[in-house]
C-alpha cells in the first residue's frame, strides 16, 4: 500500500480516473484521501507549512500540473475554470474562453517551461489565476536553469529505440 501512492504520482488525474474504473480495489485505494495527500505531496502541489487542504483529492484536482495532469496550459485551464464557455467574434476571429470565478493554481512542470517568477493574474473579482514552476524539495538542483529546461525537453522528445 506504500508504493502505491508514489506509483500514482506518476500518472496524473486522467489516468487515475481511468485506474478508480478498473475493478473495486483500485476503486479503493484512489478515493483513499491519505493517497491523495501523498500524490499531492509527491508532485509538489502541496508542501510543509502549506494549509493544509480539507479534501486532498480535490485540492490535487484544482492545482494542475503541466504535462502531468494535462498536456497544455490551456486544457489545465479548462479544467479548473469555474465559468461558462463564452465565444465572440472579434475581426473575424472566433475567440473562446472561460469566465474565471474562483482563484486558481496552474503548475509548469521544469522541463519543457521556464519562469523566472510566477505569473498572477487578477480576474473576476477578487479571484487569482497562478502559473508558476514546481519547485521540489531538491531545491536547485537545476530546477530554477533554463539550460535544464531544454535537455530536459530535448531527452523527453528523443525517440526510444527499438
Amino acid at each position: 500500500p506504500e508504493l502505491l501512492p508514489k506509483l500514482l504520482s506518476f500518472c496524473g488525474s486522467r489516468k487515475m480516473n481511468a485506474l478508480s474504473r478498473v475493478n473495486k480495489a483500485w476503486n479503493d485505494a484512489i478515493k483513499n484521501e491519505a493517497v491523495w495527500q501523498v500524490v499531492c505531496e509527491d508532485t509538489h502541489k502541496w508542501s510543509n507549512g502549506d494549509e493544509i487542504p480539507s479534501l486532498w483529492s480535490q485540492f490535487y484536482k484544482q492545482n494542475p500540473v503541466v504535462p502531468i495532469d494535462y498536456d497544455t496550459v490551456d486544457a489545465a485551464f479548462n479544467a479548473v475554470s469555474s465559468g461558462p464557455l463564452i465565444e465572440s467574434i472579434e475581426n473575424n476571429v472566433l475567440h473562446a474562453f472561460r469566465e474565471q470565478r474562483t482563484s486558481c493554481r496552474i503548475l509548469l512542470h521544469p522541463g519543457p517551461y521556464f519562469l523566472r517568477r510566477p505569473l498572477v493574474a487578477n480576474v473576476a473579482g477578487s479571484a487569482e489565476v497562478t502559473i508558476e514552476i514546481i519547485i521540489g524539495s531538491e531545491g536547485g538542483c537545476g530546477m530554477n536553469d533554463p539550460e535544464h529546461g531544454m535537455i530536459w525537453q530535448q531527452n523527453y522528445h528523443k525517440q526510444q529505440p527499438l
